[in-house]
């Protein structure tokens, strides 16, 4: 188990359109839209524990979902570009920080999602758990560390390193769905230097229902870039060479364009 207290998980969900009131707090969160970010954070190191190391931060990255968190319900992409230097990526950062501060008991990896509003940051959920999708892929990119192992080392010595250097380069990825249907010829995934991994989750034969969830795609793509626009352009390049040929009433090779940025 992981050392120290746990963050609790809190899960708020279909906000769009209607009022919903956040977990644990009494701000209520009134529009149509909400900007949608998550992070990958380090908590603090316990078998050095310096005093100043409680509850800080020691590498985080922080990224945008691109469209609608839900698309899986309509069988497309959920996508992700990080976001790059500015003040909205500060002030990220710093409420990243003030809700790490409340955990100093913990140490370990950490995903923590936040919805940007108008009014500012609203805290959605954070769990202690390296995030899905090609986030492990898109953090080893830039700081050359696997959040997986160190998942693993911090529950078994209650260790990590104190100090990580997170790249100026940016990263993105791309959770293909498809289905239902039987997957009939390998997936085909991009092999360009621009990838950073991508990997087929689904063989040939494969019955596929309808996605219940971001995480049940049949490949996943991640690539980097020096902006947020060549990521995403990227991401673009990347999910048009992937080839998917599934068979049910018809045919369709390859996975739909993701259309505009939302």
């Amino acid at each position: 188990m992981v050392h120290g207290r746990v963050p609790h998980q809190a899960h708020v969900h279909d906000l769009v359109g209607r009022d919903a009131r956040l977990a644990g707090g009494n701000l209520v969160v009134i529009g149509s839209f909400y900007d949608y970010y998550y992070f990958q954070i380090f908590g603090k190191p316990t078998i050095q524990n310096p005093a100043d190391l409680k509850g800080k931060v020691i590498a985080a990255t922080a990224g945008r979902y691109l469209g609608d968190v839900a698309s899986y319900k309509t069988v497309s992409l959920c996508w992700s570009a990080a976001a790059q230097d500015g003040p909205l990526l500060d002030e990220l950062l710093d409420f990243n920080q003030r809700v790490i501060s409340c955990y100093q008991g913990f140490t370990g990896v950490t995903h923590h999602e936040i919805w940007v509003t108008s009014e500012g940051c609203c805290h959605c959920e954070i769990a202690a758990r390296a995030g899905g999708g090609g986030i492990t892929a898109c953090f080893e990119s830039r700081t050359g560390v696997n959040l997986r192992q160190v998942a693993v080392q911090a529950q078994l010595d209650g260790s990590v390193s104190p100090s990580i250097e997170v790249a100026s380069h940016l990263t993105g990825w791309a959770v293909i769905h498809a289905g239902p249907g039987v997957l009939r010829e390998p997936i085909k995934v991009p092999d360009e230097p621009w990838v950073v991994a991508a990997r087929a989750l689904a063989q040939p034969g494969s019955r596929l229902e309808a996605p219940d969830s971001c995480s049940e795609g049949v490949a996943v793509v991640s690539v980097r870039g020096n902006t947020e626009a060549e990521v995403t352009h990227r991401l673009r390049e990347a999910v048009k060479m992937t080839s998917i040929k599934v068979s049910a009433a018809s045919t369709s090779s390859g996975p739909a364009d993701p259309g505009p940025c939302g």
